[in-house]
């Protein structure tokens, strides 16, 4: 979509489709439990979309699928089907897929839905790594942001048609979320760090780090 008004660019450049400079990760894939389909094949379509089935690939395409699935400790995954893996494996393999083009920018979707705790730490802990090691933008969407605050260098936080953008302790205020939400909002802090904000039982509430 066009924007409205000004000029809107990514990389250096007009956004375009199929970017291979920006990978995605989406909130869901539908897998059907009964696909046969390789983890390994998934990643490498990755690379090209218009390619699909044993034999189309060449040698690089599989080597940079490789060195994906290493990068998110999925290796062992590689020769199994996409139907017979947990919600966490899946996660790793869809961020294979994203990562196999080798991209600047990596956009993920509500990545921590439909994850227990324990699966959430460690889908957060290896995004941090992959944006450390690779040098890697990554933006995502998040309701929970707790397990995300010890990682985060800016918010943006929306709520009630209203922004708030910087770093996480500049925006995540009483101040702050009162003003966006038109109600008197509590941020209060534990021993952790970790958040709870309180007042917005009432309000639709939807936020992105």
């Amino acid at each position: 979509m066009p924007p409205s008004s000004g000029r809107l660019q990514v990389l250096d450049a007009s956004p375009r489709r199929g970017n291979p400079k920006i990978g995605y990760v989406p909130q869901s894939h539908v897998i059907d439990s009964d696909t046969n389909v390789k983890s390994s094949e998934l990643v490498r379509l990755g690379l090209s979309g218009r390619k699909w089935g044993i034999g189309l690939f060449g040698n690089s395409d599989s080597k940079a699928a490789t060195d994906a699935l290493e990068a998110v400790g999925a290796i062992d995954l590689a020769d199994r089907s996409l139907g017979e893996l947990s919600g966490g494996e899946l996660q790793r393999i869809f961020l294979a897929e994203a990562l196999v083009s080798n991209p600047d920018i990596l956009l993920l979707d509500e990545p921590l839905s439909n994850l227990d705790i324990r699966r959430e730490k460690e889908l957060i802990e290896l995004v941090n790594r992959i944006v450390r090691t690779r040098n890697v933008t990554a933006m995502l969407i998040a309701h929970h942001i707790n397990p995300l605050l010890p990682f985060l260098d800016r918010v943006v936080y929306m709520a009630n048609g209203k922004v708030a953008t910087g770093e996480p302790n500049d925006v995540l205020t009483s101040r702050n979320l009162s003003a966006l939400y038109g109600v008197q909002i509590e941020v209060l802090h534990d021993s952790r760090g970790n958040l709870a904000i309180i007042g917005i039982e009432d309000t639709q509430d939807e936020h992105e780090a």
